[in-house]
C-alpha cells in the first residue's frame, strides 16, 4: 500500500491518520469494557476480578497517551525535520509508541482471557435448572 503512495511524506501522514483511528477506537473499546467488566465479574472480592476490572483503565490510558501525546508529536517531528536532524527523536518516539500500542494490545489479551475465565466460572456457578433453559 505504501508503494502506491508517491513520497514519504504523504505515507507518514497517511499512517499518521490510520493510528490516530485506530487509538480513537481502543478508547472507545477500552471505556466500554471498563464499564462492562464489572457485571462480569463475580460479586465476591478477588485479587483476579479486581485486576479484571482495572485492567481497561490501563489499556484507556495508553490508548490515550498515542493518540494525544505520541502521535501529535510524531507528526510535528515529521513536518518539521529540521528541528530533529538525526532523527533521534522520531526514533525515540517511535519507540514509546510501540511500547504504549505493546501494552493496549496486552490488555485487550488480558481481558479476553479474563472474560472466558469468568464466563467459564458463572456459567459452572449457576444452578443447574439456569443451565438447561439455555
Amino acid at each position: 500500500m505504501l508503494r502506491l503512495v508517491p513520497e514519504r511524506a504523504a505515507a507518514g501522514a497517511l499512517i499518521s491518520a490510520i493510528l490516530r483511528s485506530l487509538c480513537r477506537l481502543l478508547e472507545v473499546a477500552f471505556a466500554v469494557l471498563f464499564f462492562t467488566t464489572g457485571r462480569l465479574v463475580s460479586p465476591r472480592k478477588s485479587a483476579a476480578g479486581a485486576l479484571l476490572k482495572r485492567v481497561p483503565a490501563l489499556g484507556f490510558v495508553s490508548a490515550l497517551a498515542i493518540g494525544l501525546v505520541v502521535i501529535p508529536t510524531m507528526e510535528r517531528i515529521r513536518l518539521r525535520p529540521e528541528t530533529d536532524p538525526g532523527g533521534l527523536l522520531f526514533r525515540r518516539y517511535h519507540a514509546i509508541s510501540t511500547l504504549f500500542f505493546a501494552i493496549a494490545f496486552l490488555c485487550a489479551l488480558f481481558l479476553l482471557a479474563g472474560t472466558v475465565v469468568a464466563g467459564g466460572a458463572a456459567e459452572a456457578a449457576a444452578p443447574a435448572g439456569a443451565r438447561e433453559k439455555r
